[in-house]
């Protein structure tokens, strides 16, 4: 804070190509690849970087243009509250990923998208404001609860929150909330601080 945050775009793009080295050989060595120069780069600007930078805008625009040509889907696509409600569920990382991916199609195939777009798939535009809202109340329970826990914890506590928030970008609110750690590392935290201080 002190310095500003001075950025040198070299670092950034220095620093993307050092964090996606990692995946890039465990593909390789997933497929069964010899490891290579010529294969590094075929996967790392391939399928690596595709998923990167390219899938999760993809997914978003696969799921508005459903929403305008097929209808919104409401709420039969949250399978929870179709299940209270008495309403057919409608599975629609699954259907829309046959739909948009056929040459990928499976059981066990889900398009899973940013919840912005999931939920403007499900409801419309009406659900850009709660949307925001749920943002900003992750924001603030998350700052309520850092200032309740001890300097032993906070570091580590707001590190794990910062990177499950980064699942934002890929999945629905609620996932994000309690699959991908949320809810669960601040409620976490906040139990470890209070009871295990010896």
């Amino acid at each position: 804070f002190a310095r500003g945050f001075p950025l040198n775009p070299l670092y950034a793009i220095g620093g993307l190509f050092v964090s996606l080295i990692s995946p890039v050989l465990i593909s390789i060595y997933r497929e069964g690849e010899v490891y290579s120069t010529e294969k590094f780069f075929e996967y790392f600007f391939g399928p690596i970087f595709g998923r990167v930078f390219h899938m999760p805008m993809e997914t978003g625009l696969f799921y508005t243009h459903y929403a305008q040509t097929n209808g919104f889907l409401g709420v039969g696509a949250i399978e929870r509250l179709a299940t209270v409600m008495g309403i057919e569920y409608f599975n629609a990382p699954h259907e829309l990923g046959v739909l948009y991916y056929p040459q990928w199609a499976s059981e066990a195939l889900n398009m899973n998208t940013c919840y912005l777009y999931a939920y403007y798939c499900y409801f419309g535009i009406i659900s850009l404001p709660f949307c925001i809202l749920g943002l900003w109340l992750i924001d603030l329970i998350a700052l309520s609860v850092y200032r309740k826990l001890s300097n032993r914890l906070l570091l580590a506590s707001c590190a794990t929150v910062s990177v499950s928030c980064l699942s934002l970008i890929s999945v629905e609110y609620t996932i994000a909330l309690v699959s991908n750690g949320i809810a669960v590392t601040l409620i976490g935290a906040l139990l470890v601080d209070q009871f295990c201080r010896i």
